[in-house]
Formats: structure tokens, C-alpha cells, sequence
């Protein structure tokens, strides 16, 4: 409950204007380590089972601008711009929409909304790491949404 209160206090002081477009959960999936980095040899790498069953995830968007808040396996909350991550729309559609965040020379993250057929709200997590980041990986990972809003785009775009 504390960190629930915590995550709608910061989003809260974004700003004014700032619209919770996206609230998330779950992701399960795949991983492949390389075996390189100071962390993965040959006998850990390769493809695992991954996920952050605990996990959340919330899209902001203030404006033009997105942020993207999660709450990592340690249960803190992290804004991936405070953090500097640049952020950018990158695909959209009446269903759907994609997210990218780049932590210059360390990882590149898709973060992917969409509502199905059957009207379930799903999200994607593809993210690859290197560069700096001290375990390399890339990743697929797929979550749940209680709740993804679309009347953004006509808001911004003119198209819904």
C-alpha cells in the first residue's frame, strides 16, 4: 500500500498535465546472455527463463512527451527519464502503440501496448543490454495492462 501511495505521489508531482495513458504488470518471457561481460560465461549464458512477476509498469505522457515508471524486483519505483533514458513514440495505431528508451551505451528497451482482439490489454518488453551494463542480455517479455488509454492519440495526432 505505501508503495502504491509513493507511485501516485510521483506521478502526481510530474506535472499538472501529466495523463496515466498505461498501467501494467506480469512480464514473463525469454533471455539470451551472451557469453561476454563481466558477469555471463559460457557455463551461464544462453537462453533462460525471465520475468519480473512483481514488476509494474505505468506509460505518463505530459503533453508531447512520455515517461515511462516501473517498479524494478526490489520493489522501488523508477521514472526511466529521471534515470536518463530518452524516450520516443515510435509506432501507433488505434490499438496500439510502441514506446522506445535508450540509456545511451547501456540498453535500448521497446516497451509495445496494444489491446487484442478479444479486448485484453497486453505489453511487450523487448530490450537489449550492453555496452555498459554490467549483465548483457536481450530480451522478450509480456505482461498484462488493468488499463490502457487510446484517446491520446486523437488527442495528439487527430487519429483514433
Amino acid at each position: 500500500m505505501k508503495k502504491i501511495l509513493l507511485l501516485i505521489i510521483f506521478i502526481s508531482s510530474i506535472a499538472v498535465n501529466a495523463e496515466t495513458i498505461a498501467s501494467c504488470e506480469g512480464l514473463k518471457g525469454q533471455s539470451y546472455y551472451p557469453d561476454i561481460g563481466m558477469y555471463t560465461d559460457k557455463d551461464n549464458s544462453g537462453w533462460q527463463d525471465d520475468g519480473i512477476s512483481n514488476g509494474k509498469t505505468s506509460v505518463i505522457r505530459n503533453g508531447d512527451s512520455f515517461d515511462i515508471l516501473f517498479v524494478d524486483t526490489l520493489g522501488d519505483i523508477n521514472s526511466s527519464k529521471d534515470q536518463g533514458a530518452e524516450i520516443r513514440l515510435v509506432m501507433i495505431d488505434k490499438n496500439s502503440f510502441s514506446l522506445t528508451s535508450l540509456f545511451l551505451n547501456a540498453s535500448v528497451e521497446i516497451y509495445s501496448f496494444w489491446k487484442n482482439k478479444e479486448g485484453n490489454y497486453r505489453y511487450s518488453l523487448t530490450q537489449v543490454k550492453g555496452g555498459s551494463s554490467l549483465i548483457p542480455k536481450n530480451s522478450l517479455l509480456i505482461g498484462s495492462c488493468s488499463s490502457i488509454k487510446f484517446s491520446w492519440i486523437e488527442e495528439m495526432f487527430g487519429q483514433g
